[in-house]
């Protein structure tokens, strides 16, 4: 076996990984997706630096599995195939919002009466307000209240933390069409 095909090896073991780390992110009300997200490009950043050291290029971006496997993965089993999805050069493909300061985001929240217990502001420019369970809105009411709060916001996901149980709302501003 060749330093080329062991580097290819671990090179296609970090971008299943990366690929793992997507899916656990992108899992619904999955409380610790921005940790997931960083997992996620740590991993993709890794593989872009391996190929750049050993010299090898990266594969087309495609959705789609290459027909013919390479010569070094044609002895592997398929289990050990990396996944064709994930590829270094997707970290692009992750959405970007406008980007919102935490202070106005505290501020447009108050306004509309929403209260969090905690803020998290995450790389991409999105947000997730968690809230007390023992507020007297429903989930339902809140999420109408953040709707109407500003016109650029969007919701990513709602739900109830797996751990505590609060209520929370990931929601993110996208630039507006006026």
């Amino acid at each position: 076996m060749s330093n080329t095909d062991t580097l290819q090896e671990l090179i296609d073991q970090w971008v299943k990984r990366a690929s793992e780390a997507r899916e656990k992110a992108q899992m619904r009300g999955q409380p610790n997706a921005q940790y997931y997200n960083g997992v996620m490009n740590t991993y993709l950043q890794v593989v872009k630096d391996l190929r750049a050291a050993a010299g090898i290029a990266a594969p087309p971006q495609t959705a789609a599995a290459p027909s013919t496997p390479a010569p070094s993965a044609a002895a592997a089993p398929p289990a050990a195939a990396p996944p064709a999805a994930v590829q270094p050069d997707s970290v692009a493909a992750l959405p970007e919002y406008v980007r919102v300061g935490e202070a106005e985001v505290t501020s447009i929240l108050t306004n509309a009466g929403l209260f969090t217990r905690e803020l998290q502001r995450h790389t991409d420019g999105a947000y997730t307000a968690i809230f007390s369970k023992l507020q007297p809105l429903g989930q339902d009411e809140r999420l109408n209240k953040l709707r109407r709060a500003d016109g650029r916001i969007r919701v990513l996901e709602h739900g109830a933390l797996s751990d505590s149980g609060d209520p929370f709302i990931e929601f993110a501003f996208v630039q507006s069409n006026n």
